[in-house]
């Protein structure tokens, strides 16, 4: 069966990069993303590992797979589904005029090709060039310019501009895709809008929203701000919302989620998750990410907690980031969100100081620490910009099952 998955992945990439963006179109393996999200809410941890294509399937540093795609464009989600991967996440932000717009970073200059002063172009490592917010013009305004992508840099060579989260999800339905929609979403207000338009677009129950747990600390926030903004009472409603809380290692310094308890007030929020359905019968809840950035680190408990299933048989998930800029071996940096060259891994540690846990180490990057925690049931979601390579390698682990419980 793995055999036949590895095959079939094999034939669609190469019937890609030798026809084009145009025979990336439709559902070529025929999943069914119903399944896919029961998958997610309801596991087989020794079994299938989900794989989620980060900004969707887009030009990468060290790899010449896909090395014309934009991230976050619609050819990133044409290659998805060419690729026969269940599942591709998108990042939504805000312009001036209210359009909710995929975007990664929070300015445009990496992502776009912005003229400003005679320039064509923002260059992330001068940091000159046009490199607006996203929030600073309007979506009309972002349509006179091409994408971009890190890999090269030429400019003038990117059909696409950028893509609305309305427009995104129509090219989604007339392609007839089957992979699952993740939209990473920054805040309350963004999701206020984004779910809007995904009930609008008839796309609610193949989308799952991620948000920081700091917007939610709770599961009764969550299930007050719907009611309070769209349902009024829930009854079925709530079964149609994908809801995947993010926690990170900073959030155990941070008391609106904590309650100044550490780790162990992190941890009550996930269980107020997990307990809900339960305690209410309103089923939002369909995984947890949980950034732990090494064995037995920070957010240890949480995992520890989820791969028990004490509390029932929930998801968690982990994100794998891929090298941007420099050597993966030796020196591994990345663009920042204002678009500019570059940090490490480390510039984004915690510090605890004297009454908290720090972060002293990230091995997300690290294959064998991903791999490590997926064969010992800890992640069985992996949102990653490398998932072509990890799922030949998870696949290795029997974990790779997607004919058995995706078609």
């Amino acid at each position: 069966m793995i055999r036949l998955l590895h095959a079939a992945l094999a034939l669609a990439v190469g019937l890609f990069l030798w026809a084009g963006p145009a025979a990336a179109q439709g559902n070529p393996c025929g999943l069914n993303p119903a399944k896919i999200i029961t998958e997610i809410r309801h596991p087989h941890k020794s079994e299938l590992t989900v794989l989620v294509a980060h900004r969707g399937l887009h030009a990468q540093l060290h790899t010449d797979a896909f090395s014309r795609t934009p991230e976050n464009s619609r050819e990133s989600l044409d290659n998805v589904a060419a690729t026969c991967f269940e599942a591709a996440e998108i990042d939504i932000r805000r312009t001036s005029d209210g359009v909710l717009v995929l975007s990664h970073d929070f300015k445009w200059g990496r992502e776009a090709e912005v003229p400003q002063g005679g320039i064509c172009c923002y260059d992330p490592w001068k940091d000159t060039g046009g490199n607006p917010d996203v929030g600073s013009v309007t979506f009309q305004q972002t349509k006179i310019w091409k994408l971009r992508n890190f890999k090269n840099w030429q400019t003038g060579i990117w059909a696409e501009t950028p893509v609305s989260l309305p427009e995104i999800l129509n090219h989604y339905k007339s392609k007839g895709f089957g992979f699952v929609l993740f939209i990473d979403v920054k805040n309350k207000d963004d999701f206020r809008q984004a779910w809007i338009n995904v009930v609008q677009a008839g796309m609610n129950e193949r989308v799952v929203f991620k948000i920081g747990a700091t917007e939610f600390p709770r599961a009764i926030d969550f299930s007050k701000f719907m009611s309070t903004n769209y349902l009024g009472s829930w009854g079925t409603d709530a079964n149609h919302i994908n809801f995947m809380p993010v926690y990170n290692t900073g959030d155990i310094g941070n008391r609106g989620i904590a309650g100044g308890r550490g780790e162990s007030g992190v941890l009550d929020s996930l269980i107020s998750y997990e307990d809900w359905e339960d305690d209410t019968g309103q089923n939002f809840f369909a995984a947890a990410e949980v950034n732990m950035k090494a064995p037995g680190a920070i957010l240890a408990s949480l995992l520890i907690n989820l791969q028990r299933g004490d509390r029932g048989n929930f998801s968690s998930g982990i994100f794998h980031p891929i090298t941007e800029y420099g050597d993966p071996k030796t020196n591994s940096y990345y663009y920042r969100s204002d678009a500019s060259c570059c940090n490490k891994l480390s510039a984004y540690y915690f510090n605890g100081g004297s009454s908290l846990p720090s972060d002293t180490v990230d091995l997300r990057e690290n294959r064998p620490f991903i791999l490590q925690h997926v064969s010992g049931n800890y992640f069985n979601i992996v949102t990653s910009d490398d998932v072509y390579n990890l799922n030949s390698e998870i696949a290795k682990l029997n974990r790779r099952n997607t004919l058995k419980y995706f078609k």
